[in-house]
């Protein structure tokens, strides 16, 4: 008797399976918003959170809680969704930004970038963000037809999309700039630091004074110059390239990294850096006091500026507008280098993604997807990581740049474990900091006993095991 029952049971349990793949057949995807004849059905309330960068916490001219108001409006009548937006300041990335994803936040939607700490790479590889392959056709179908398939493959972790590039191509471009009514352009590319040297010289003999806008947090655009002035040198993993990184010295990918400052060219770079702060082209005090007179110029003589093309295009923007400034504009001369060198990053440099622990991924997707299509685009994913303005168009007006040859990341999708050697890696920065930025800034005395000191520091500090443990992991790459 109690045999019979069990096999009435087990036959209810087949016909309600059979039942239920029958059903199925018109509700796809999911029970959370489903597709129904076809239709995505969002009768069900969604409340999502969103993690973004955004303006600086100083700055009260951008408020962006109308903007979110109106956009909850929107997408409430349109997918039955409202979104928390939390803005981390672009001055607070440093902390804030990997606390989202170390203390077990759980989010819906967040900004995530190859540069960020931690990078995108790595969360797709620590599985923190969703795949997203199978919901884009239906959910992200207005991102997924309209986007090319080499944006798509840019996103790609071990075959499976995990985020959505909300930018164009990305193109790592250092060089400096001056104000539009600077008399005296170089007549020919800037292709080394002598070249560099000689403008500036020339600028000092025509115009009696050159000023070089810098501080301490600036001498990495000094370094940047360094590396692409040099024509085989290209950023390496190991070392954050907000302090003194790495290089590939020779373009094979794992036998040839190298600290810069062992080099030859390095003591080179320290003698000229030394000698153009000897000559005034930069304030004294520069270790201790900053100035910004790219945004206030009222300095006689050349104001000059080293950064990258991001910080120019923020820079330039704010000067047009500006009622103090008369519309002046600036100039921006790239690094090209002997080798042409402006690289080629991936379209995963800013992007969006999904929480791996999300209850509502397909309602996420949507909520890209409008946004992604709409006026809130610029208005909402107006920053990348560190506060840089995504828009990165190649000042095509120039004829120069038609002739540019842009290379393509060599470790674009490679994630770095830094775990083994974080230790080294902390100290390796402070190292850089107490000893490296001195020298960069002509401020270190004699160069030769300064860059002997740093390398002695570089290498107590573990430099050497960094580099092993890249080598290492590289391998595999």
């Amino acid at each position: 008797m109690r045999l019979s029952w069990i096999k009435c049971w087990i036959a209810i349990l087949c016909l309600a399976l059979i039942t239920g793949s029958l059903l199925g057949c018109s509700i796809i995807t999911s029970n959370r918003t489903p597709v129904v004849d076809g239709v995505i059905d969002t009768s069900k309330y969604v409340k999502l959170s969103m993690y973004l960068i955004g303006p600086p916490s100083g700055d009260s001219t951008m408020d962006y809680q109308s903007i979110v108001e109106e956009l909850n409006e929107s997408i409430g009548d349109k997918m039955n969704t409202n979104v928390d937006i939390t803005f981390i300041p672009y001055d607070e990335t440093d902390m804030e930004y990997p606390l989202v994803f170390s203390s077990g936040t759980t989010f819906d939607i967040g900004y995530v970038s190859t540069d960020g700490d931690p990078s995108y790479f790595s969360l797709a590889s620590k599985e923190t963000l969703l795949a997203i392959d199978d919901l884009l056709p239906t959910y992200g179908k207005g991102l997924w037809e309209g986007m090319e398939p080499n944006r798509w493959e840019d996103t790609k972790y071990d075959g499976q999309i995990y985020a959505v590039p909300i930018d164009g191509e990305q193109y790592r471009i250092n060089g400096f700039m001056f104000a539009g009514d600077t008399k005296y352009e170089p007549d020919e590319a800037i292709l080394s630091i002598g070249d560099m040297e000689n403008y500036l010289d020339t600028l000092a003999e025509e115009n009696g004074k050159v000023v070089i806008d810098i501080g301490e947090e600036d001498a990495v655009g000094l370094y940047n110059m360094l590396v692409d002035l040099h024509k085989t040198w290209i950023p390496a993993p190991g070392i954050p390239e907000s302090s003194l990184y790495l290089v590939n010295s020779t373009g094979d990918k794992t036998g040839s990294l190298m600290h810069p400052a062992f080099s030859r060219e390095f003591l080179i770079f320290a003698e000229g850096m030394k000698k153009w702060a000897d000559d005034g082209f930069w304030q004294e005090d520069v270790l201790v006091a900053s100035k910004d007179i790219g945004y206030d110029q009222q300095t006689d003589g050349n104001v000059l500026l080293f950064g990258n093309f991001n910080r120019f295009r923020a820079m330039d923007s704010k000067l047009a507008n500006s009622p103090d400034q008369g519309g002046r504009m600036l100039k921006f001369i790239p690094f090209c280098g002997e080798g042409k060198k402006i690289i080629k990053a991936g379209s995963a440099k800013n992007a969006l993604g999904i929480g791996a622990g999300s209850k509502n991924p397909e309602r996420a997707l949507m909520l890209i997807d409008y946004i992604v299509g709409s006026k809130y685009s610029d208005q909402i994913l107006g920053y990348g990581y560190e506060g840089k303005i995504m828009d990165y168009s190649l000042f095509e007006d120039d004829p120069v740049n038609h002739e540019l040859l842009y290379i393509k990341d060599p470790y674009d999708k490679f994630v770095f474990d830094k775990t083994p050697v974080q230790n080294e890696i902390d100290n390796i920065l402070l190292v850089n900091s107490q000893f490296g930025v001195p020298i960069l800034l002509g401020r270190a005395g004699d160069p030769s006993t300064a860059v002997n000191r740093y390398r002695q520091e570089l290498e107590t500090a573990g430099i050497h095991k960094v580099i092993d443990a890249v080598k290492e992991q590289l391998k595999d790459y």
